[in-house]
């Protein structure tokens, strides 16, 4: 009889733990909260892995914007079980909610950005967590992701960095090409949000802070990159390495080694002295001085 109710009380035990399994899978827990996701993986470890996930998918797509797939991420990325992981200005986000008009996680600045997190910018906030680890929280609102941006300088979407064949022949077009046929960036290089004044006689830009870091040399093709004013694409011109021995008729930004160098000239073209004869400095568009009048970036 014993043995009887004890085989009784086992099945029922059984069925009872199955019964509160089935609860549980038809009732998912609440995603964990992102400052106990990065104690319990470690904010070390994130960036690292971050910064390791940006380079596979640049490397994979060629550009450094956009949806990261799955079989990209890197063991840290996938012990947070985000819904999805994308690329913001060089940066790493990981979505752990969304309601479709709003998304929540955590956002990793890896080594090579110069992007700051700051409150308001593309519609993000921003909580510290740990060194170069924020939990955020983004509006998906039009209104609450684009800012309003009245000048900026945008590289192209694809690679002009990699001198391969491909890339070279992908430099020599965009040179050729008008502005609006290049696909560009998501962000710009330089724009004014951090442009502290624009010297329109000489076209020198001084800047809040070094946008270096955010660019590699330059092919000895030249890199090239779009001006946009007010949302048009105006001329394309060129980041230029002063040990190229080719000649550029686009106007042009010499790069150099000076990391913290804040003033930043566009030169007509490369060498400085070549011109060509006939065709109009594209630096004087009226669009791009409206532009920067607007902004409160203009001075003589």
């Amino acid at each position: 009889m014993k043995r009887a109710l004890h085989s009784m009380s086992c099945s029922w035990l059984v069925a009872a733990a199955l019964a509160l399994g089935f609860a549980g899978a038809v009732q998912p827990a609440d995603p964990e909260p992102p400052a106990s996701v990065v104690t319990r993986v470690g904010a070390a470890w994130l960036v690292r892995d971050a910064w390791q996930t940006q380079a596979r998918y640049v490397k994979a797509t060629r550009t450094s914007e956009g949806d990261v797939p799955p079989e990209l991420w890197g063991d840290a990325l996938k012990e947070l079980k985000p819904l999805r992981v994308y690329c913001h200005r060089v940066n790493v986000v990981a979505v752990l909610r969304a309601d479709g008009q709003t998304e929540e996680g955590l956002y990793i600045c890896i080594p090579i950005s110069s992007f700051i997190p700051t409150a308001g910018t593309d519609g993000f906030e921003y909580t510290s967590l740990a060194r170069d680890v924020w939990a955020y929280r983004r509006s998906l609102s039009p209104s609450g992701r684009k800012p309003v941006r009245h000048f900026g300088i945008f590289l192209p979407r694809e690679d002009v960095y990699g001198g391969t064949p491909d890339v070279d022949e992908r430099v020599a077009r965009y040179l050729r090409s008008t502005p609006a046929d290049i696909p560009l960036a998501a962000h710009p290089v330089i724009s004014d949000e951090g442009l502290i004044g624009y010297e329109w006689s000489t076209h020198t830009l001084t800047l809040e802070r070094s946008f270096w870091f955010k660019i590699r040399r330059p092919s000895l093709r030249g890199s090239p990159f779009v001006v946009v004013a007010a949302g048009e694409p105006v001329y394309v011109g060129a980041f230029f390495s002063d040990a190229s021995s080719f000649s550029c008729p686009t106007p042009v930004i010499r790069f150099d080694e000076r990391m913290t160098n804040r003033v930043v000239a566009i030169e007509r073209g490369y060498p400085a002295a070549f011109v060509v004869q006939g065709k109009k400095d594209p630096r004087e568009d009226a669009r791009v001085k409206k532009a920067l009048q607007a902004a409160g970036k203009l001075s003589k």
